[in-house]
């Protein structure tokens, strides 16, 4: 009796799976390209069977338009002529500020002869600057930091027989892009500033600045940012008073501080300050 009800027992009637319904993608006009290409149409897989659903490619990253890959107006690079020039991201566009390149004007028309001249100062001549311009119209830079060397040594020297003084150097010249009106654009290549003292081998230390400012060059050289070497305008020189902490200086503690009875301040007319605050703690002391 059991047995019957198992025999005729059947699973529910169930609808036949049917494929989704993918159309086959047309000929698409060339001037419907044009108008949509940002996605373009989903394609079918020839692989696909009566029971296998249909898989859909998804669309490709960048559309090509007649052979061309269309990029999106935010992706897409600019012209390597178009770009600006930069040393340091961002060095060109202080050099061509309306105050600087007045400026710069200034002093490339007050300039007409050889040799560091002293063109502007400030706070009681505490800060000088000296200009060497270009004015034999060397175009290599290695010939024209040779060719001013011996003078560029002489005025250290000169500036340094009075006080010790701390000095930089910048190295300016003029880019444009070949074939482009009005592309001209102000560069400049600088140095930190040097401590420089009356025992120091100025030689060495202007070779050094030397080989740092062709160091910069050929950094921006490599960059093929598209502009070229115009012409080298001069090398700027500034020159600052500089007053070293030396030994026999004394400062006067606080009230505060004096009170605590923690520090040492010795007081003294010599340069032996170190050795007898030592000798003193060794010996032992009150406070």
């Amino acid at each position: 009796m059991g047995r019957a009800s198992v025999i005729n027992w059947a699973p529910p009637a169930t609808t036949p799976y049917a494929p989704p319904d993918v159309s086959t993608p047309t000929d698409i006009s060339t001037s419907h390209r044009c108008a949509d290409t940002s996605i373009p149409p989903p394609q079918a897989s020839s692989s696909s069977s009566p029971h296998t659903p249909v898989i859909v490619s998804p669309p490709p990253a960048q559309a090509i338009i007649g052979g061309i890959v269309a990029r999106s107006p935010a992706t897409t690079a600019l012209p390597l002529s178009l770009s600006p020039p930069s040393v340091e991201e961002g060095e060109s566009h202080t050099e061509n500020t309306s105050k600087n390149i007045k400026r710069k004007k200034v002093r490339m028309q007050k300039v007409n002869t050889p040799g560091f001249i002293d063109i502007e100062s400030s706070h009681k001549r505490a800060i000088v600057w000296y200009f060497r311009k270009n004015v034999d119209d060397v175009a290599s830079y290695h010939a024209f930091l040779n060719s001013i060397e011996s003078e560029l040594i002489a005025k250290l020297c000169e500036c340094v027989r009075i006080n010790p003084i701390k000095y930089n150097l910048k190295l300016e010249a003029t880019y444009v892009i070949p074939n482009l009106p009005n592309s001209a654009q102000n560069l400049a290549f600088k140095t930190s500033a040097r401590e420089l003292y009356g025992h120091s081998n100025v030689e060495r230390l202007v070779d050094r600045d030397f080989a740092a400012l062709q160091a910069e060059e050929d950094f921006y050289a490599g960059k093929y940012s598209g502009f070229s070497l115009s012409c080298i305008d001069g090398l700027l020189l500034g020159v600052y008073e500089y007053t070293p902490m030396w030994g026999s200086s004394y400062l006067p503690l606080t009230e505060s501080i004096l009170n605590r009875k923690a520090v040492v301040n010795p007081q003294n007319i010599d340069l032996q300050c170190f050795k007898k605050l030592s000798i003193t703690v060794h010996r032992g002391f009150r406070l």
